[in-house]
């Protein structure tokens, strides 16, 4: 099966990229359009994109500031069952996060969508932590 994987270095604390990654406030300045959900093993996230993509996911993994994966449940087809898992490493003034989406059943094109706008949405991630922007989710799509 493929996997997605990105890599990126970001000039924040472990705590600060950990609550980015699993607060509904975190997650809304950067991927979801709104979210709800708090990482327990085996809670639930519900992340709305829009009216048509409202999907849900299961904690899988949790170890505060360390790492933090998602089973996706209620979704489209081609992420059905696919999983979203960070790890954090502190490293000084920094963490490395290494992003993998897992699962996936083909390289199609949906796939190479996918892998393509996680890499954007990462680059939102490292600009929410390290510069406190937020792109408004509808402008999220131009960039």
């Amino acid at each position: 099966m493929p996997d997605i994987l990105h890599n990126l270095t970001i000039q924040s604390s472990a705590e600060n990229v950990y609550d980015a990654i699993t607060t509904p406030k975190g997650l809304d300045a950067w991927w979801t359009k709104s979210s709800s959900g708090h990482p327990e093993f085996g809670a639930e996230y519900q992340l709305c994109f829009s009216n048509y993509y409202d999907w849900s996911a299961i904690v899988l993994e949790n170890d505060e500031n360390t790492r933090f994966a998602l089973e996706v449940t209620v979704v489209d087809k081609d992420w059905t069952g696919t999983k979203i898992k960070f790890f954090l490493t502190h490293t000084g003034y920094s963490t490395d996060l290494s992003f993998i989406h897992t699962g996936w059943k083909e390289t199609n094109d949906h796939f190479r969508v996918s892998s393509n706008c996680w890499a954007k949405y990462l680059r939102l991630l490292k600009k929410f932590i390290e510069e406190e922007v937020v792109v408004h989710y509808d402008e999220r799509k131009n960039i």
